[in-house]
């Protein structure tokens, strides 16, 4: 039943992701996503609990040395692949150019910033490190299997993109992000390395 349930997150992603800038009520439709995320990943989760879901998705508290551990890690990856895009003249994706055509506004700069490092993160974290992580390593193929599904997943549903360095790029984000939720056992840190990412990326975009 669990991958009925992400196959339908999946298809709702997408569908957002295809009209996110090209319809009005794009925005507003991912700021309700987490309305059927939420309750699709609970059908999905034998727990009877909040401290229950919040444990088998690694959901934990957080510690302020950690923090800035993952920090800097997450920025050093930025950079790095922010800098080998500059290098190898990567194009500049479709998606990302709409973004910034729809930022033509103090109120769409604050929803367009607060969907996508806020919102967004939150939601893939807790659906592929979280929910999808635990189910896989539950099985024979263990926490390496989760790792490298979970950044196989995290990587296709990003259907807007196009370029194949664009994709081998969220492949290996993924697979850090994977790393960080094995090592850490919490996808907290994820989740703060995720919205850095798409807020340094989103910014660099805007000021361009």
């Amino acid at each position: 039943m669990g991958s009925i349930y992400l196959q339908a997150y999946l298809i709702n992603q997408m569908k957002i992701t295809d009209v996110l800038f090209k319809d009005p009520f794009g925005l507003f439709s991912s700021l309700i996503s987490p309305l059927i995320t939420i309750p699709l990943l609970m059908k999905a989760t034998k727990a009877e609990s909040w401290s229950e879901y919040f444990d088998f998705w690694a959901v934990k508290v957080i510690g302020v040395s950690e923090v800035a551990k993952w920090i800097v890690v997450g920025f050093v990856f930025w950079f790095i692949s922010s800098f080998l895009g500059w290098w190898i003249k990567v194009p500049e994706e479709q998606f990302m150019l709409d973004i910034k055509a729809a930022s033509n506004s103090t109120d769409m700069i604050i929803l367009i910033l607060f969907t996508l490092c806020l919102v967004v993160p939150i939601m893939e974290e807790l659906i592929f490190r979280g929910w999808l992580f635990s189910k896989v390593a539950q099985t024979k193929l263990g926490n390496i299997g989760a790792l490298l599904l979970t950044a196989f997943f995290f990587t296709i549903i990003h259907s807007q993109y196009e370029n194949v360095m664009t994709f081998l790029m969220l492949l290996s984000f993924g697979l850090l992000l994977g790393v960080v939720r094995y090592k850490s056992n919490n996808i907290c840190y994820t989740v703060i390395i995720h919205a850095l990412f798409n807020t340094l990326t989103l910014t660099a975009l805007l000021l361009n």
